[in-house]
């Protein structure tokens, strides 16, 4: 829906400033590593549903645990791009955060974020095979001194 909304130009106007969701920061990327996909399942769901973190709205995400497109050893994971909003007043007074409520901002997406599901068998796979390709690396070869 918000790729639509970017083609579509119906993205909202913030006058000569570019909307906080115009761009997914990757400096605000998390991953979540779980060891069982009933808590993946679980997760994703919970996030859907903004009943837990009101916060939180799922923009876009792309399953490829399921992903028949891909090769086995790439899915391995799921990526969702979350939008982070302002909380409304009744949230913001609940959470504890710092300062003064702007019932301007309530509801209005501050920025995008990425979140990473996967597995922890997936997380040691990846880990090992990181181990092997740097095991496998040629050494670096030195030059010969000139001073012989």
């Amino acid at each position: 829906a918000f790729a639509k909304e970017m083609r579509a130009g119906a993205k909202p106007s913030y006058g000569d400033t570019a909307s906080p969701a115009d761009y997914v920061l990757d400096i605000l990327a998390a991953k979540l590593v779980a060891g069982d996909p009933y808590v993946v399942a679980i997760m994703f769901h919970a996030l859907l549903r903004q009943k837990r973190a009101p916060c939180l709205r799922v923009c876009q995400y792309n399953n490829r645990f399921l992903d028949k497109d891909l090769p086995a050893d790439l899915r391995n994971h799921m990526h969702l791009n979350l939008e982070l909003l302002y909380p409304t007043e009744e949230y913001f007074h609940k959470s504890g955060i710092e300062g003064t409520f702007n019932d301007s901002f309530a509801g209005e997406c501050l920025m995008v974020c990425e979140l990473k599901i996967t597995l922890k068998d997936f997380m040691h796979i990846d880990t090992q095979v990181e181990k092997h390709r740097e095991r496998a690396k040629p050494p670096v070869a030195r030059g010969v001194s000139s001073t012989l």
